[in-house]
């Protein structure tokens, strides 16, 4: 194999890395149903649509609507507390 850079790469699973760590086998079977409900949408011809987990149920969503504008997360919601707690750092502090 020839190598065209000195540095090593690897493969990245995105699932791994969004997730971090192993699949478990909810992670297996949700992207089963997410990609048989694409698939759905493909077959009837709707495109311009993703699909989405809205509660427990599957959604089409218009792509339009989700890349509309910015998506703002208030500082003060838990789920960026509980992340700064862990020491995840967000580039507003120093």
């Amino acid at each position: 194999m020839k190598m065209c850079a000195d540095f090593e790469t690897r493969t990245v699973v995105m699932g791994h890395l969004q997730r971090g760590g192993a699949p478990t086998p909810f992670d297996r079977i949700l992207g089963s149903q997410l990609g048989t409900k694409t698939i759905d949408l493909i077959n009837n011809e709707e495109f311009g649509n993703m699909v989405g987990v809205k509660g427990s149920n599957f959604a089409k969503v218009s792509l339009d609507l989700v890349a509309k504008g910015s998506k703002l997360v208030p500082v003060n919601h838990v789920l960026i507390k509980s992340a700064r707690s862990l020491g995840t750092c967000f580039g507003d502090t120093v």
